[in-house]
């Protein structure tokens, strides 16, 4: 059974589920480390993917479900089912966002699939106010479609240098979400969806193809700073 969700087909469906809007927003220079990304793995024989996924499991698994009291809550996007509806990881982090004891609660992600024209924000937003949470306490940012954007509208919309904030996620995307979040030097916790802190199986194709994305943004990480690449840097920093 382990062995079937790591296969090629399970890891393609995974990423053919983060929705092929998203990819409109990738630069040449995306797709050209992605291509390194691959050579990277390809000559390590796949270690340095390894060290990817053995990063995002023990995260996963590590991560706390609390915040500090006060803190700005941040629930990640999750791309919206065709009929508009929340997918169940989006609503496991909106609960997660309705059960803690924080300030101002910011809700990420813009218009990712070209069938669905309303933002996952503001369905997010919809599902918050429906379960009594205060219009005023809810912001939005809807402009981002994945998670580097997503971090970086946060970012640019905020006084990062004077707030903190918990950043809420399932536990397989933890990972990926908090390597960003400290290359953009924003000062953040990390708040796992599910409270056991063991992966569900269906969870595992995704947390394989976090490991893939973390591989991708590590390699391109490497390649800006060993080229003094302005542009790359100043979208990852």
């Amino acid at each position: 059974m382990f062995k079937r969700w790591f296969t090629p087909g399970a890891i393609h469906r995974r990423l053919n589920d983060l929705g092929r809007h998203r990819a409109k927003s990738m630069q040449v220079d995306g797709f050209l480390m992605l291509l390194c990304s691959l050579v990277v793995f390809a000559s390590s024989s796949g270690l340095t993917y390894l060290f990817c996924l053995f990063r995002v499991v023990r995260i996963a698994s590590a991560s706390d479900t609390t915040a500090s009291p006060g803190v700005s809550a941040v629930v990640m996007g999750v791309n919206l089912n065709p009929d508009g509806t929340l997918k169940a990881d989006y609503l496991a982090r909106l609960d997660r966002a309705l059960q803690l004891d924080t300030g101002e609660i910011w809700v990420l992600g813009g218009v990712t699939a070209a069938t669905v024209p309303e933002s996952e924000a503001r369905a997010g937003r919809e599902w918050l106010l429906q379960n009594a949470v205060p219009e005023q306490k809810i912001m939005i940012e809807e402009s981002s479609r994945h998670t580097l954007e997503n971090l970086s509208m946060l970012r640019d919309r905020t006084a990062v240098a004077a707030s903190r904030f918990a950043l809420i996620s399932n536990r397989y995307h933890l990972a990926r979400v908090g390597v960003m979040a400290s290359g953009l030097g924003i000062d953040h916790t990390l708040c796992a969806a599910e409270t056991s802190p063991r992966l569900p199986a269906g969870h595992y194709p995704k947390a394989a193809a976090e490991a893939f994305f973390l591989h991708w943004y590590f390699t391109g990480k490497a390649i800006a700073h060993l080229l003094g690449h302005k542009g790359m840097l100043a979208r990852i920093s």
